[in-house]
């Protein structure tokens, strides 16, 4: 278990203008981040994909990694990532949601971790060595495809246009419709972090089962009582290999659920699993995420 440190604000961030290797899911797709140029090389093996991040985005990106391990809080994500601006937690949401989905994080959320009420933390378990298939592509990042995670950024090259319409077509879409909900008042779910929007609008419940103090956190009170009743079996499960003081959250988000183990303040973990397999989990899973 990694210990639940926050990260101080006036220190500034290490990465600079180094470059820093990843270690994505696949375990043959790594990435190279380049936070001076926003770039982003995805290796798979055998081919290499660039991809350029918007400003904010490589920032926080920056930021999370100059702090792995370590939590960081919204105002400092909020200062580093629009430095002289202000925006509102849909901005955060919205980049973090980005970075994952470039990460292929975006479901299991493992590298870039939300800690609830807190913020986010990155995953030192996922930096590697530099990898020569980086070194070798570099007279040849031209010829790669380049993505944003900007609605707005520039065309792509002729000859990558095809491969990447879609894409891109996707992303114009997200953006129209963020534009519609504003409009129309009506919120993108998908697309927000509720676990970090415990403010006005959210609901929650606890209950304390001996040494287990537990947390459920949802959007509505007919979700609250659903969530409730879905985990039962994992709490009373998890409640058998309680040894110390502990705290758990439960979280429902996009047809996952997420579990936070809180030991006595001091370390971490984090499990998110499929609705259609919470109860697959095994006591292994259970016992490493509660001590």
């Amino acid at each position: 278990m990694q210990p639940i440190e926050s990260a101080g604000s006036n220190t500034p961030p290490s990465v600079g203008h180094q470059q820093v290797t990843l270690k994505l899911h696949d375990t043959s797709r790594y990435a190279q981040f380049t936070p001076s140029q926003h770039l982003l090389l995805v290796s798979d093996g055998r081919t290499i994909t660039r991809l350029e991040l918007s400003y904010s985005s490589s920032r926080l990106l920056e930021l999370l990694i100059s702090r792995a391990d370590l939590i960081v809080d919204r105002e400092e994500m909020f200062a580093f990532g629009w430095p002289g601006r202000v925006v509102g937690q849909n901005s955060l949401n919205q980049a973090i949601s980005n970075i994952r989905e470039l990460l292929g994080d975006d479901e299991q959320r493992t590298i870039i971790q939300t800690v609830p009420r807190r913020g986010y933390r990155f995953n030192s378990a996922h930096l590697d060595e530099d990898r020569d298939e980086f070194s070798a592509s570099k007279g040849a990042e031209q010829a790669c495809g380049v993505m944003t995670d900007s609605a707005d950024d520039a065309v792509l090259p002729e000859q990558t246009q095809v491969s990447y319409s879609f894409h891109r077509l996707s992303r114009f879409t997200n953006h129209l419709l963020a534009a519609l909900v504003v409009v129309l008042a009506v919120t993108l779910a998908w697309r927000i972090d509720w676990s970090l929007w415990l403010q006005q609008g959210m609901y929650s419940a606890s209950e304390t089962l001996g040494e287990l103090d537990v947390q459920y956190i949802s959007e509505s009170p007919q979700e609250l009582l659903q969530l409730q009743t879905d985990v039962q079996p994992l709490r009373d499960r998890l409640l058998t290999f309680v040894k110390n003081p502990e705290t758990v959250i439960f979280n429902k988000m996009h047809g996952f659920y997420e579990i936070v183990c809180i030991d006595q303040g001091k370390s971490v973990q984090f499990i998110t699993v499929h609705k259609s397999r919470l109860s697959q989990l095994t006591d292994e899973q259970l016992n490493r995420c509660i001590n």
